[in-house]
C-alpha cells in the first residue's frame, strides 16, 4: 500500500535525523568545557530542543521532494520527474551541513551561536574571507566537507534510483490519497515547529 518514494522518504528524515545528532554530539564534544557545569538534565533537554530545531530544518527539506512525488504518482507517473524529485533536497542539503559547521566553529570562538550579526559579515566578502584564511581549522572543515557530502550524497541516490514509480490500484490508490494529504499537513506542522496557536 505504500509507494517506493514514501519508504524513501522515511529512510531520508531518519538518516537526517541520526545525522544532525550526531553534528550534535560533535558540538557538545568542541563546547564542552564552555558547559561541563551543566547538569544532565539540562543538557538532556537542550538535545530535545536541537532535535525540535533540527525536525523542523528536515521536514523543509523533504515537503518539496514528497510533494514532487506524490503528484507524480498520481498524474503523470513520469521516470524522469520521479528522478528529479529527490535533487531540491539534495541542492539544498550543502547548505546546511556548511551552516552547521560554521556554527559549531562560530560557538567555540565566540561563545555565541549563528546570528544576523554574522551573516552581516558577508556584506564585507573580503573581510569574511581574510577571516577564513587566517583561521586553519576552518580550512580543514571545508576539505573535510566535500568528504562529508559525499558519504552522505551516495546512499541518497542509490536509494532514490532504486524507488521507481509504484502502480497502486483501486482502494490501495484512495488510502494512499488520504494518507499523502495527512503527511502533507504532518510536515507543515514540522515546519512550523508545533502545534500550538
Amino acid at each position: 500500500m505504500i509507494p517506493r518514494y514514501a519508504k524513501l522518504l522515511l529512510k531520508l528524515y531518519l538518516c537526517l535525523c541520526v545525522y544532525m545528532l550526531m553534528w550534535r554530539f560533535v558540538g557538545l564534544g568542541i563546547i564542552y568545557h564552555h558547559v561541563a557545569s551543566t547538569s544532565w538534565k539540562d543538557l538532556a533537554t537542550a538535545f530535545v530542543i536541537g532535535w525540535r530545531f533540527d525536525n523542523v530544518i528536515i521536514c523543509a527539506l523533504l515537503t518539496l521532494p514528497f510533494l514532487i512525488y506524490t503528484i507524480n504518482h498520481f498524474t503523470f507517473r513520469w521516470n524522469w520527474l520521479q528522478r528529479l524529485a529527490i535533487w531540491p533536497l539534495l541542492l539544498l542539503l550543502p547548505l546546511v551541513l556548511t551552516l552547521q559547521i560554521i556554527d559549531l566553529f562560530y560557538f567555540e570562538q565566540f561563545n555565541l551561536r549563528i546570528t544576523a550579526v554574522l551573516l552581516n559579515w558577508m556584506d564585507d566578502i573580503a573581510f569574511a574571507t581574510k577571516m577564513v584564511l587566517e583561521d586553519p581549522i576552518w580550512m580543514i572543515g571545508f576539505v573535510i566537507f566535500p568528504v562529508v557530502l559525499w558519504f552522505t550524497y551516495r546512499p541518497f541516490l542509490q536509494w532514490a534510483r532504486r524507488s521507481p514509480p509504484t502502480l497502486l490500484l483501486g482502494l490501495k490508490q484512495w488510502l494512499w490519497g488520504f494518507a499523502s494529504v495527512l503527511i502533507v499537513g504532518l510536515l507543515f506542522v514540522g515546519i512550523r515547529g508545533r502545534v500550538a496557536i
